[in-house]
């Protein structure tokens, strides 16, 4: 579930702006190393600008989704396929049944194989590759909204910094002018 992975970095992010703390008070980021929060301090101590960094952490969650689709992707085909080999399964069974009129004593197990093929063809793509899959997709759109949260609450911060730090260069050119 996405959303339990990022909650803790939502958790951190929702202190600092009810606190009125700097984002860079959360953590050192002295390099980027893969985790998002570290990185988004970390291009914020190098001076990138809020829109440098929202194209980063979209950039990042993109590509990731882009993986997480062809899963979906190739679940929903395993969704397909699985019922289509279990009825191939079905036909090879009855080939066998049909050659094993003659003994009766094979009929069973050929039976036995064109029915469970069928069973298990059905059982892998109804409960298993289609459930798997729906909610695959579901956590992709979760984890798409819960970082463009995450990038919200980033950009409160680093834009309330940035007001901050125009203040004080304000403040300091009245004091110059006065």
């Amino acid at each position: 579930n996405p959303t339990k992975q990022i909650s803790k970095v939502m958790e951190e992010l929702d202190e600092a702006i009810i606190k009125g703390n700097s984002i860079h008070e959360l953590r050192e980021a002295n390099e980027i190393n893969g985790e998002i929060l570290n990185d988004i301090i970390y291009m914020s101590k190098e001076k990138l600008f809020v829109e440098e960094i929202e194209d980063f952490v979209s950039n990042r969650i993109a590509s990731v989704f882009l993986v997480r689709k062809i899963a979906v992707s190739l679940l929903n085909k395993g969704a397909k396929v699985a019922p289509a080999l279990g009825l191939l399964g079905t036909v090879i069974g009855l080939i066998e049944v049909l050659q094993s009129l003659e003994d009766p004593t094979k009929i069973g197990p050929a039976m036995s194989l064109a029915l469970m093929t069928t069973a298990f063809g059905s059982v892998l793509g109804s409960l298993f590759f289609t459930p798997l899959a729906g909610r695959l997709e579901h956590h992709n759109n979760m984890y798409v909204d819960t970082h463009k949260l995450l990038m919200n609450r980033v950009s409160v911060l680093i834009r309330r910094e940035d007001r901050q730090i125009d203040s004080l260069k304000m403040n300091k050119k009245l004091d110059m002018n006065a």
